[in-house]
């Protein structure tokens, strides 16, 4: 069982995980990621259409960019990016057409927001739930679909999510279809299958897979013993500043400690359980 510290303690029960550290203008190494992910898209593209690579090759490396690339997108996603709202913006939005391109960057904030929020509860609520809640030879097809359960999760929400949002996230859905239609018509289907598609759904297999069923399969603490819960857990004061999402600024490997101390009898870190009732009292 993970035993945290006391102000770690008080994070959890915040509902916003603190990183602990200072966060830089703009995280060098999320950045140099971008770059290094970008390059080695460039390269395995130049290697199938410049140099007559086998696919057999050069879809691996594309599925590895989707992979990095979704690290971007994650930093991004809880404003770890750097300290500058802008630089969190911006490399959200250009790292998210490499993991799915028909969404937006806030869309796929507010989904993920939302896992945090409702971690380990039904899909209706917790969106990741759709790579661990079925039977077992369901959950490769699951794994492989989990943005299109995104999307799925998203639509119903569309009259409650701002405007801006819903106007970016429709039009990149649009052009989406757009591009594969031009492929299909222009006789360039193929290549875009092997640079982008292909590798792209064998890239989100495995993140669904690894970030998704592996750290959160077979675990039973949920809403209201779910610290992490951003509406439930947070005390009614200081508000939260309007119109940011909670849990912002997390690193990921707090994400992943708390989401293990989930797992122990109760969910709760020694002694919150106790100040629960306090407050109940009092």
């Amino acid at each position: 069982m993970t035993v945290l510290s006391e102000a770690e303690s008080r994070a959890v029960r915040r509902g916003v995980p603190d990183p602990g550290i200072p966060v830089p203008r703009a995280a060098t190494p999320t950045l140099l990621l971008y770059v290094g992910s970008l390059a080695l898209w460039g390269l395995a593209t130049w290697l199938l259409l410049g140099a007559g690579v086998t696919p057999w090759l050069t879809v691996p490396m594309h599925a590895a960019v989707s992979f990095l690339m979704f690290t971007v997108l994650h930093e991004a996603t809880h404003h770890a990016a750097g300290r500058l709202t802008w630089v969190n913006e911006l490399f959200g939005r250009l790292a998210q057409p490499f993991v799915a391109g028909f969404a937006s960057f806030p869309a796929f904030r507010h989904i993920h927001i939302e896992h945090h929020r409702n971690t380990n509860e039904s899909r209706d609520v917790d969106p990741d739930a759709w790579t661990t809640h079925g039977p077992t030879w369901q959950l490769p097809l699951r794994w492989m679909t989990q943005d299109f359960y995104y999307a799925w999760f998203w639509a119903p929400r569309i009259r409650r999510r701002p405007r801006a949002e819903v106007v970016e996230t429709v039009a990149l859905a649009a052009a989406t279809v757009g591009v594969v239609g031009w492929a299909l018509v222009g006789g360039w289907f193929w290549q875009l299958a092997v640079i982008y598609l292909i590798p792209q759904r064998i890239g989100i297999t495995v993140l669904a897979w690894w970030f998704d069923w592996l750290p959160h399969h077979g675990l039973t603490a949920h809403h209201p013993d779910n610290l992490t819960n951003g509406r439930d857990s947070r005390p009614p004061s200081p508000a939260p500043t309007r119109g940011v999402e909670p849990a912002r600024r997390p690193s990921t490997a707090s994400l992943h400690v708390l989401a293990a101390t989930n797992a122990a009898p109760g969910g709760m870190p020694p002694g919150a359980r106790g100040e629960q009732r306090r407050k109940r009292r009092n």
